[in-house]
């Protein structure tokens, strides 16, 4: 790459306030400088009334004022809807340059995010079993080890490399297995922590169109890790009650933390002591059932 740097690609779509705030906060790390970048503004949906039409407009004026001079904008004309638009635009940045970051409009990053991603996706570039970086880290304490690794993703900014991405839809083929081993099933929830499953089987019946859950699926089919920092360096400030999905809160929100990871593990098993951690938090949160309609509502509003 001749800039040295991984590409990001943003994602936005109609809350201005938001990609204003991820803006800003992609501005305070110094490797933008360096990185390339692509804004991708999606389109208003079908019949979208004249309200939803100016946001989208009002967001797109942000964006041209607060874009890095070097950014390249697409501004789609019809709407994509995440699932589409981040399979794409993640897809062509793997393509031009093998590896990518991705930030959503209503992620709120630490001035250190950069830094640890670009560092990461150089530590496992030749690393088949890593298929991603998170930028982000559940909210339990860690008092050893500067990043570690966990079998579940995360979709609160991120990096993967081309050769990851390229296993993008394999894992489709394992959905009847999972379907019919209780205990993998088990193992695909976080030890039954959480409903990932069920939104599979969502997925599956053509209810929802969900990019975040069929490329964990990708993942736990290629028995591949992410690796995580010790502190979040991602705050997800979409939980406010303005998307589509309407949650005020969420009990997985962490802090963007000032941290630098400075070591990194061997790319060799996940951590089984945090991977128990991450589950408890999972299932501490209580309500399966009903974060199970949560979440499938959330899926089915970003449907175009």
């Amino acid at each position: 790459m001749p800039s040295g740097r991984a590409p990001i690609g943003l994602f936005a779509y109609n809350r201005p306030a938001h990609v204003v705030r991820a803006l800003r906060a992609l501005a305070r790390c110094p490797e933008l400088a360096d990185s390339p970048i692509t804004i991708y503004c999606d389109g208003p949906k079908s019949g979208a009334d004249d309200a939803a039409r100016a946001r989208i407009a009002e967001k797109r004026r942000a964006v041209r004022v607060l874009a890095p001079a070097h950014a390249r904008v697409v501004e789609r004309e019809a709407n994509l809807g995440l699932a589409r638009s981040m399979r794409a635009g993640v897809s062509e940045l793997c393509d031009a340059h093998g590896r990518a970051i991705v930030v959503e409009d209503d992620l709120e990053v630490s001035s250190t995010f950069l830094a640890f991603l670009d560092a990461a996706l150089d530590r496992y570039a030749d690393e088949p079993r890593v298929m991603q970086v998170s930028g982000y880290m559940f909210p339990f304490d860690i008092t050893r080890d500067d990043a570690l690794f966990l079998p579940s993703i995360s979709c609160w900014g991120w990096g993967t490399w081309a050769r990851a991405w390229a296993k993008l839809g394999s894992g489709a083929s394992s959905y009847e297995r999972l379907a019919r081993d209780p205990a993998l099933r088990r193992r695909f929830d976080l030890d039954g922590a959480y409903p990932y499953f069920e939104m599979l089987r969502a997925q599956h019946r053509g209810e929802v169109d969900s990019w975040g859950i069929a490329w964990y699926l990708d993942v736990f089919a290629n028995d591949g890790l992410v690796l995580y920092p010790r502190e979040s360096l991602v705050a997800n400030r979409g939980h406010d009650g303005s998307g589509a999905h309407r949650e005020a809160d969420s009990p997985f929100e962490s802090d963007a933390h000032e941290f630098l990871p400075s070591r990194f593990p061997p790319a060799r098993l996940v951590t089984e002591h945090y991977a128990r951690l991450c589950a408890q938090v999972a299932r501490a949160n209580g309500g399966l059932r009903a974060r199970v309609g949560r979440l499938l509502r959330r899926a089915k509003a970003m449907l175009p």
